[in-house]
């Protein structure tokens, strides 16, 4: 995350506060390196930050690109922000609560195949696929159910932000800044640029930052088997496709 932003304090200004609920691997870390582009971020505090893996997922980025996001552009006043991602426990479920809030979503298949694979290759391994992958979507599902009652019930107080939007192009970060109601201290384009995969990624084996591609597992042949197996789901309401649909491009690609 951003542990090692600078917590520096400024008299006369007061700290503006958000909550980010995110479920795991739906491009979270990812956001918080935009936050901290944009924004005067404060650090986080909190045990999940001392974790020596957590720690290590910062070995597998750009430094320059880190450089580059404390810089600031000329005449942009110092305006301290506060974003809380663990308001409710390490991707805890969203609620709503006394500060405006941003709700992180990605494409269900594709969340669950990135969880699979850092699970794989740092967390222990995942056990049989099939089973585990219907036990994550339970959780998935629960998370979205949740959040997507939060933002029907918060009117302006809370922002809905897609993964896949924040790599497609800077307007998303563009919205970030209006609902933060800060001057950003670097463009929201310049942040897209600078944290476009190819350059905030180091070359390289990696196992924490992967692909940052929602096709990426259509690759993965033992994968589109365990989703052919898997219940039918609607996630329409969230914007994306339904089961069917997946099961159909796995059918495709197992078929090829």
């Amino acid at each position: 995350m951003t542990s090692s932003r600078k917590e520096s304090y400024y008299f006369g200004h007061l700290i503006t506060e958000i909550e980010v609920f995110a479920f795991p691997r739906v491009g979270s870390h990812y956001f918080a390196y935009c936050l901290s582009g944009l924004f005067d971020l404060l650090g986080q505090r909190g045990e999940h930050l001392h974790n020596k893996e957590a720690i290590s997922r910062q070995d597998e980025i750009n430094e320059t690109v880190l450089y580059q996001l404390d810089l600031r552009e000329g005449g942009v006043p110092y305006q301290p922000l506060a974003a809380d991602h663990v308001a409710t426990g390490v991707h805890g479920l969203p609620r709503l609560g006394d500060k405006r809030l941003i709700i992180l979503v990605r494409d269900p298949i594709s969340t669950l195949y990135s969880l699979f694979c850092v699970t794989q290759t740092r967390w222990g391994g995942a056990g049989p696929l099939a089973p585990w992958l219907e036990r994550e979507f339970g959780q998935y599902c629960a998370f979205y159910d949740r959040g997507f009652k939060v933002l029907e019930q918060a009117a302006g107080q809370a922002l809905l932000v897609r993964y896949e939007a924040l790599k497609a192009a800077p307007d998303a970060l563009d919205q970030v800044v209006r609902f933060v109601g800060h001057r950003p201290k670097l463009r929201p384009d310049f942040v897209h640029t600078i944290l476009r995969f190819k350059n905030f990624a180091r070359e390289g084996r990696r196992t924490f930052y992967r692909e940052g591609k929602n096709e990426a597992w259509l690759q993965d042949n033992a994968f589109c088997e365990a989703v052919l197996q898997l219940p039918n789901r609607d996630f329409a309401a969230w914007g994306y496709q339904n089961m069917t649909d997946y099961k159909a491009a796995a059918a495709r690609r197992s078929a090829s």
